[in-house]
């Protein structure tokens, strides 16, 4: 029988109030007051979508940049821009981004290792076989990095990241370049190892799919500032406006809609009989979607309505009858 466990996990990161911008800017491309904090296990994601301050946020907290005001703490000490620390960084912290860097002249194996110093030599190989195995890099061991594919490359970058497992992770967008089922592999290992080693990983993304599937929380930031932050399943069911909804995909408003959501998706959506329906809609458009059909239309407000059907539905038919499916999360 699982009990739950009465351990305090420490806060890793702590940004109070902190506001940023580039300097000589005309426009605003910073951070205005953002606050939240991270413990120990925790898997936080930033989302939000390009120019609204993600990126900014891992630099403030590395110490690349200067905040303008408020402070931010790494495992209890204050971290400073480069006007008081000349170089970034703490130790126990690493910021994995889409510039990757590898020991050019190096096998793939020694990129690994070079990281790993300290540790005996057996553990050194152990762990090192373990990151290729997860980055699919075991083929490449014995090869020099110079001679790898950019892929790779980036790949070998993120292994060295992880090599001695950070206390604190901040990953900014460093999957690109990888296949949807390689990035979910990854990710799926680094929470595992954060729980593991009661480390922190904080990532800032615009995939919206990835913060679903991996976080403990979700900050959505627009224009420098968090518009709304929760569970995955609170921001998903519950976004507070269409904005929000929509950066996890198709959403729309339905106004006088006689249910306990305020913002629909099509997946919400099923056909029913007109006895049970809760809002008809006349056809407009029919389009397949691989797995199923999408079909879109307008209601007697002209609403914009559309959900999902496992069949095609005949050009005959001129409306058709919805309601909520079934199990729906329910607000708490």
């Amino acid at each position: 029988m699982k009990t739950k466990s009465t351990e305090k996990l420490q806060v890793l990161l702590q940004v109070e109030s902190v506001s940023f911008n580039y300097p000589g800017q005309n426009s605003f491309r910073g951070l205005r007051r953002v606050s939240f904090q991270i413990s120990q296990g925790q898997f936080v994601s930033i989302l939000g979508k390009s120019g609204s301050g993600k990126t900014s946020m891992l630099k403030c907290i590395f110490g690349i940049e200067d905040v303008i005001e408020g402070k931010i703490f790494y495992d209890g000490e204050q971290v400073y821009g480069p006007s008081h620390q000349l170089l970034p960084g703490r130790l126990g912290m690493s910021l994995v981004s889409q510039d990757f860097y590898v020991l050019e002249n190096h096998t793939v194996t020694e990129n690994i290792t070079d990281k790993l110093s300290g540790f005996n030599d057996n553990y050194k190989l152990k762990r090192s076989a373990e990151l290729l195995r997860v980055l699919q890099l075991s083929p490449f061991e014995n090869k020099k990095a110079k001679e790898l594919s950019s892929g790779q490359r980036q790949r070998l970058s993120i292994a060295r990241a992880l090599a001695d497992f950070p206390k604190l992770l901040l990953l900014d967008e460093p999957f690109s370049n990888l296949d949807a089922g390689l990035k979910d592999l990854l990710l799926n290992y680094i929470r595992k190892e954060a729980l593991k080693n009661k480390s922190a990983v904080l990532m800032v993304t615009h995939h919206a799919e990835d913060t679903l599937k991996f976080s403990n929380e979700i900050l959505i930031l627009k224009d420098g500032k968090f518009i709304q932050r929760g569970s995955p399943e609170q921001i998903y069911f519950f976004p507070k406006s269409l904005d929000t909804a929509r950066l996890f995909g198709k959403a729309f408003r339905v106004k006088n809609f006689p249910g306990h959501l305020k913002i629909l998706r099509p997946e919400y959506l099923e056909e029913t009989a007109a006895y049970d329906s809760q809002i008809k809609i006349q056809i407009k458009d029919k389009n397949f979607c691989g797995g199923c059909f999408e079909i879109s239309g307008s209601d007697q407000e002209k609403n914009l309505v559309s959900f999902y059907s496992n069949q095609q539905i005949s050009d005959e038919r001129r409306e058709v009858f919805l309601k909520l499916r079934e199990g729906l999360l329910r607000k708490p």
